[in-house]
């Protein structure tokens, strides 16, 4: 009797473990799935973008890199628009969600790019490409590099309220009032 138990008990066992590791796959393949849609952009390398931007000058580039990292240097004609700008701004900075538009930061290690490619996409853009290998390597190949005044988002310094707040404060009643300069 005690064989029969122990043959049970293995039995149940092993069902156990196989069915956790059948509901275990399908969720990470679900997870995964999901993670790719999220994503909903694509990638560009150096020779690639060189490219693109000579034969198609309506791309639109942007830089994701926060002031603190601005250093003024662009691959030229590239807007300033940090990864942690308000929805607001973005909207009104990148009025075609149809152009084609190409991140770029720092270079490979740096996140910015990936950070602000993926809210564009959520915003609704619909071409958003990322260029992982950054600044450093589009200046490194000898492709031109522009230097503007540092930390401007469309003319404006990226430190002011405008633009930290997307120009309204709500006040302690939760009503929005416009941002003081």
């Amino acid at each position: 009797m005690n064989t029969k138990l122990l043959w049970a008990i293995a039995f149940a066992s092993m069902s156990i473990t196989t069915l956790q590791a059948h509901v275990g796959s399908h969720t990470d393949t679900a997870a995964v799935k999901t993670e790719k849609k999220i994503e909903g952009y694509k990638e560009i390398h150096t020779k690639d973008l060189s490219s693109l931007l000579r034969s198609n000058p309506a791309v639109v580039v942007v830089d994701a890199r926060t002031a603190q990292y601005d250093d003024g240097k662009r691959i030229p004609g590239a807007k300033f628009i940090p990864y942690d700008t308000k929805d607001e701004i973005i909207l009104s900075s990148l009025t075609d969600k149809g152009a084609t538009i190409v991140v770029y930061c720092t270079s490979s290690e740096c996140p910015l790019s990936k950070y602000l490619a993926e809210r564009l996409v959520k915003l609704g853009y619909k071409n958003v490409w990322k260029y992982p290998d950054g600044l450093q390597d589009w200046e490194s190949t000898n492709n031109p590099v522009e230097k503007v005044k540092p930390g401007q988002i469309n003319g404006m310094k990226a430190a002011e309220p405008a633009l930290k707040k997307a120009a309204i404060t709500p006040t302690p009643e939760s009503k929005p009032t416009p941002a003081k300069s």
